[in-house]
């Protein structure tokens, strides 16, 4: 009667096992989108709309989404994964091809630009949860998309000097002073780039209260570029940065590093030297400068997404979602 006992347990955790089994290969294999005949599976899916997600939950601070939310940022990540699909296909049809030798040959590019070793950069890829593939891929994916922005988009563009004067005045009719536009003024910059893991806002502390200084932290604690240098990076001008150090150091203060932020490369703080900051008395000329590159960013972010837009209308798309 025992041994029965023991035989029916074993038949139950075999089917429990096959469930499981059955269960992950319906995953892996469940078709969420079909794009001009290429599939988008679940599996794919659900494994980028997690790295995002962890890459928010840092930036609240730990806190979980909601359904709502996550449903909605599965949405944008399928969306953006159609997208992708829609500008492979078209970088095929213009004849624009990425080579395996220039993803090599980019990666190291990366590494050397911002300083880094084999090791940095396989602890920047751990710390953003990827694998090398995916960081080849997501580099694939953006060489393309700048390359048909290039071909497609960026060249029907023109700002006038017309648009310039108009949004110049305007902006110093609401209050405003040339101050306040973020200047193309160049100034030193240092930066420690840190795991999502460790404790950013502890060493922040610190660095604040000068019980370690930003170089001092920058050797012992960054993964980032020119760590063994302080993380100075030397002369840099705002409108060359990732967008969201642009959009910290618009609030910094010179001298004193900024609060902890999440990026694509980690968790930033940032350090600008007391001297970079820009002034009222700077050129009118430099001022309409960075004028002029808003309204072109502006206008071409417009463009894209009605190339986007018409590539959609022109695809054959079918959500299973």
């Amino acid at each position: 009667m025992r041994n029965s006992k023991i035989i029916i347990l074993l038949v139950q955790a075999v089917l429990l096992t096959l469930v499981c089994a059955n269960a992950s290969a319906e995953t892996a294999n469940k078709v969420v989108a079909v794009v001009n005949g290429e599939m988008i599976s679940l599996y794919q899916l659900e494994a980028r709309t997690a790295s995002v997600e962890e890459v928010l939950k840092e930036q609240r601070g730990g806190a979980d989404l909601s359904a709502q939310e996550k449903e909605a940022l599965r949405q944008k990540v399928l969306d953006s994964m159609v997208d992708n699909k829609l500008l492979r296909d078209e970088a095929l049809r213009l004849g624009l091809e990425i080579t395996p030798t220039e993803i090599i040959n980019s990666v190291n590019k990366f590494k050397t630009a911002n300083n880094m070793s084999e090791r940095q950069f396989e602890q920047m890829l751990a710390a953003e949860r990827m694998t090398r593939q995916d960081f080849e891929e997501k580099l694939k994916d953006d060489t393309l998309r700048s390359r048909i922005v290039s071909v497609m988009v960026t060249r029907k563009i023109a700002v006038t000097p017309e648009e310039v004067d108009a949004y110049y005045a305007d902006y110093l009719a609401r209050g405003n002073t040339p101050a306040d536009l973020p200047l193309p003024e160049q100034g030193a910059l240092h930066v420690i780039v840190l795991s999502p893991k460790f404790d950013a806002e502890s060493l922040y502390k610190k660095i604040v209260s000068g019980e370690i200084n930003f170089a001092e932290a920058a050797q012992k604690h960054s993964i980032g570029p020119a760590a063994q240098e302080g993380g100075d990076l030397g002369v840099v001008s705002p409108v060359d940065l990732d967008p969201h150090w642009r959009k910290a150091l618009e609030q910094a203060t010179p001298g004193v590093p900024t609060k902890p932020f999440s990026s694509g490369q980690g968790t930033i703080i940032l350090l600008l030297d007391k001297t970079s900051r820009g002034s009222a008395s700077a050129p009118k000329n430099a001022i309409k400068e960075q004028i002029k590159e808003r309204l072109f960013k502006a206008k071409m972010e417009e463009r894209f997404m009605d190339y986007i837009k018409g590539l959609r209308e022109r695809a054959i798309i079918e959500i299973r979602l």
